[in-house]
């Protein structure tokens, strides 16, 4: 061993607190931004719940499906299995992405709503969902807060906030 380990040995077994601690270290940023993210559409799948209570069911319908461009029995068809407004939203947008990224294999949003309808069901988190299926969750997040606000501007919604 050489003098100068050796010496930096000692120093650390009498000086503990020399050493840089990483036990409570930051998450890389990257991470951080994508549980930032996971958490903003969380929260807005709850504000849309919330909110969208007290509409009439085939507005809300019709405004989904002419907004992300699927067929009425599409968005019924959810409400039927119990999904709530803001998950449907959001799975809404992500099959629009997909359908934006890969226009080979997934025509129209219907069908690659299938896809990512799958996909969330092994996946219980938005943005392993959205990694999985290759997209980023930035853009999904963009997408569902569209819909709200254009939900908000249809005057259906008066005492909703973004």
């Amino acid at each position: 061993m050489n003098r100068f380990f050796q010496s930096s040995m000692i120093a650390l077994l009498i000086f503990p607190w020399v050493a840089p601690v990483r036990a409570h270290a930051e998450p890389p940023s990257h991470l951080a931004q994508k549980i930032s993210n996971e958490r903003r559409l969380r929260a807005l799948a709850g504000r849309i719940d919330r909110d969208t209570a007290g509409i009439a069911r085939t507005n809300h319908i019709e405004l989904l499906a002419d907004q992300f461009h699927v067929p009425l029995s599409v968005i019924e068809e959810m409400r039927q299995k119990g999904q709530r407004w803001g998950d449907i939203t959001i799975q809404l947008a992500m099959a629009q992405s997909l359908c934006a990224k890969d226009p080979v294999h997934y025509g129209t949003p219907a069908d690659a709503l299938f896809q990512i309808q799958l996909t969330r069901a092994e996946n219980k988190s938005w943005s392993r969902t959205a990694r999985v299926s290759g997209l980023r969750l930035k853009p999904i997040l963009i997408m569902t807060a569209q819909s709200y606000r254009s939900l908000k501007s249809s005057g259906q919604i008066e005492h909703a906030a973004l």
